[in-house]
This record gives structure tokens, sequence and C-alpha cells, in this order.
């Protein structure tokens, strides 16, 4: 299974890929710090069965960011994750 975490803070990126090494091993991760990246990615034929989006990157929202994974992507998972207690609502809009 490959999954993307596309977050701008590696930190935070880390954190979400400690956690799930400790559940599988079975499992390829990809960091993502923009969405557009993530989006080439897609774009250029890789298929991630997961992806943990952050809501807000510094100059992205991350529902934009799902919306486009989505056009692409149909059958890609998103996982919305935050830090942002301001932003953590517009996750579960629409």
């Amino acid at each position: 299974m490959l999954i993307a975490i596309c977050d701008d803070c590696k930190t935070d990126a880390e954190k979400i890929r400690f956690s799930l090494m400790d559940i599988t091993d079975d499992i390829e991760m990809v960091w993502f710090n923009t969405g557009a990246k993530l989006i080439q990615s897609i774009k250029n034929g890789t298929f991630y069965s997961l992806i943990f989006q952050d809501v807000y990157l510094e100059n992205e929202m991350g529902v934009d960011i799902a919306n486009t994974v989505k056009e692409l992507s149909p059958d890609t998972q998103i996982i919305f994750v935050t830090t942002s207690l301001d932003h953590a609502i517009d996750a579960f809009k629409d």
C-alpha cells in the first residue's frame, strides 16, 4: 500500500509516519510538503491508496488539494489532519 502524507510541517508528517509504522511494515509512505508536489506526482501516474492531508498548509488549503486529488484519482481515500483549531472545521464542510 502506498500512502502519501501532505503536510508542510515535517515534524507533523513524521508523527503520522511513525504512528503508521507501529501498525504495520507493509506500507510505503511518501511525504509532500506542498499540495502542488502531491498533485504533480498523481499527474505523473503515481496512485496512492491513502493520503493524509493537512487542512491548512502555508500557501494552500488542504480541502482544495483534496478536491483536485479526487478529480484525478477518485479511488484514493483522504484523511484530513491538522493541528490548527481554526481550520479543523473546514475539513468537514461539504
